[in-house]
């Protein structure tokens, strides 16, 4: 019986005119109770061969394409449609191929301590914005950034063109020192953004300071770390990038997403020596000093904070294709119910839903 067939019909307005007519109730729903999905008498798992449909499956399990929607009913994360069901291989391909092209530069924050406030240079926190250009001043290479990810310390890069050796990107005119090709890792980046008093920032180049950045890492993106873990952890957990911390367990701390940063928290943040640090263009509450006293993030966005018992291997991470592939793969493997108690399921499946 199709879905929708089951739903009671009730009498509804639209236009406000007085005149009801009747529509299906489609905002009644019934999940079977969570104790009973681990009866393997009325339940057992099936593997979703690649690329198969759920009439398909419908069709191959009961007789009749018409129950398909029961795989939507008793597995939670189906409850989303369609578009949750598991993707084939060549569907995958070309999801990473659309969702995960361009580059990811990943960059190494440090820090300094200045009358004992912490201040952060080469980080992304408040600088770069999305769609902005970004130009590599030894590559020449230009590209737009699409994503800026402050957990993994990640821009991702996409419409990249590759310098030309010898022509300044910016400019067109001629420049020695660009050798040409993509992004190259440790040169200096150019770009601009909006800060959050309306005033227009240029990323610096030449020294490091709190206005540079230099990637110490490029992947590509499908490649690029999805989430750092500890080895040997089962659950996979993530926790902070590697570089930034060391990479004993004890020693790992929450991560922190730039969307807490707001005006209210960054005024709390104490006024520096800006000619101690070099950056007579830098006005106070320009940047961020993070998990310090001063200014610290209000919310945990991400990761654990394992203690000096927990699982002490080395931290690595899953790659943006890998993290996919997995998920994909645990969706291939669903509840559906024994053929034996189909017909009983869709009956008291009704009963319930018309009650």
């Amino acid at each position: 019986m199709p879905f929708f067939n089951q739903f009671p019909k009730i009498m509804y307005d639209f236009n406000r005119t007085g005149t009801a007519q009747q529509m299906v109730n489609i905002f009644r729903s019934v999940r079977p109770q969570s104790s009973l999905l681990n009866d393997s008498t009325l339940y057992k798992k099936f593997t979703i061969p690649d690329g198969m449909r759920p009439d398909v499956i419908s069709e191959k399990l009961y007789g009749t394409t018409d129950y398909y929607w029961t795989f939507f009913i008793i597995n939670d994360f189906l409850h989303d449609g369609l578009q949750a069901w598991p993707m084939s291989e060549k569907a995958m391909r070309s999801h990473m191929d659309k969702n995960y092209s361009g580059l990811a530069l990943q960059f190494t924050p440090t820090t300094l301590n200045l009358d004992g406030t912490v201040a952060t240079k080469n980080s992304l926190a408040g600088k770069l914005e999305l769609g902005a250009f970004i130009y590599g001043l030894t590559s020449g290479a230009i590209g737009r950034i699409i994503r800026k990810d402050l957990d993994l310390n990640i821009i991702v890069v996409d419409d990249v063109i590759p310098g030309v050796q010898g022509r300044n990107p910016q400019t067109g005119s001629i420049d020695n020192n660009i050798e040409g090709g993509s992004f190259k890792t440790n040169e200096y980046l150019q770009s601009e953004w909006t800060d959050l008093e309306g005033v227009t920032r240029t990323l610096a180049s030449g020294s490091d300071t709190l206005l540079t950045l230099k990637p110490d890492k490029i992947f590509n993106y499908a490649e690029a770390p999805a989430f750092y873990y500890l080895e040997g952890d089962p659950e996979e957990r993530p926790v902070t990038t590697p570089d930034i911390i060391p990479t004993q367990a004890s020693q790992i701390t929450p991560v922190y997403s730039e969307l807490q940063w707001n005006l209210n928290l960054q005024s709390e943040i104490k006024n520096f020596d800006l000619d101690q640090l070099n950056q007579n263009a830098l006005g106070d509450k320009a940047f961020i000093a993070t998990n310090t006293s001063v200014g610290e993030p209000l919310i945990s966005s991400g990761g654990y904070q394992p203690s000096n018992d927990d699982i002490s291997g080395q931290i690595v991470y899953k790659s943006n294709r890998d993290f996919v592939k997995d998920k994909n793969d645990a969706r291939s493997v669903i509840e559906v119910i024994n053929p034996a108690f189909i017909g009983n399921f869709i009956e008291e499946f009704e009963r319930v839903l018309n009650a």
